[in-house]
C-alpha cells in the first residue's frame, strides 16, 4: 500500500485577492496537518476495516485448478474463488487481493478469503454468472509458492 507524504496532500489557497496571491505568507492550507495524520498515518488495516463493516458475509469457496498438459501434468496452477452474491449488481463489486488474502466488497456483501498459496500479481480472470449471481475469480499461483494442499 502506498503511503503519502505531507507534501503530497497539503494544498494552498488564497482568498482571491491579488495582494494574497503575491504575498505567499498570507496563504492558508485547506488540508490541516491533523487531516494528513488521520488519513495517512492512522489508517486502519484491511482486517480492521473488514471486521467493522456491517455488510452481509458472502458465501465463498476456494477451488484448485490450472492448465494441464497431455498426461495430466499440471502446467500452470491456479486458484479459483467462487463468491455467491444473491441479488447483487456486478457493477458494485470491488476486489482487493493481497499476498495471502482476498477481500470482496459490494453494495450488500463482504467476504474475506485466506488463500492457501501465494498468488501472482497478474490481473485475475473474472467471470460473472447472471443466473446464479456468482462471481468466479481465477488467479495464477505464484511460481515461488508452496504446493497447494486442499
Amino acid at each position: 500500500m502506498w503511503e503519502g507524504e505531507e507534501g503530497d496532500v497539503l494544498q494552498e489557497s488564497t482568498t482571491g485577492h491579488q495582494d494574497d496571491i503575491i504575498n505567499l505568507e498570507q496563504r492558508v492550507s485547506l488540508y490541516s496537518y491533523e487531516d494528513y495524520i488521520h488519513e495517512f498515518l492512522d489508517e486502519k488495516s484491511e482486517d480492521e476495516l473488514y471486521n467493522e463493516d456491517s455488510r452481509i458475509e458472502a458465501d465463498s469457496q476456494v477451488l484448485e485448478g490450472g492448465e494441464y498438459e497431455v498426461g495430466n501434468m499440471l502446467r500452470k496452477p491456479t486458484l479459483s474463488i467462487r463468491f455467491h452474491l444473491p441479488k447483487e449488481d456486478k457493477r458494485t463489486i470491488d476486489l482487493n487481493c493481497l499476498e495471502d488474502t482476498m477481500y470482496l466488497y459490494s453494495h450488500q456483501y463482504k467476504s474475506r478469503v485466506f488463500l492457501p498459496a501465494q498468488v501472482s500479481k497478474k490481473k485475475p480472470k473474472l467471470e460473472w454468472d447472471e443466473n446464479s449471481s456468482a462471481l468466479r475469480v481465477t488467479l495464477d499461483v505464484a511460481t515461488n509458492s508452496a504446493v497447494l494442499n486442499f
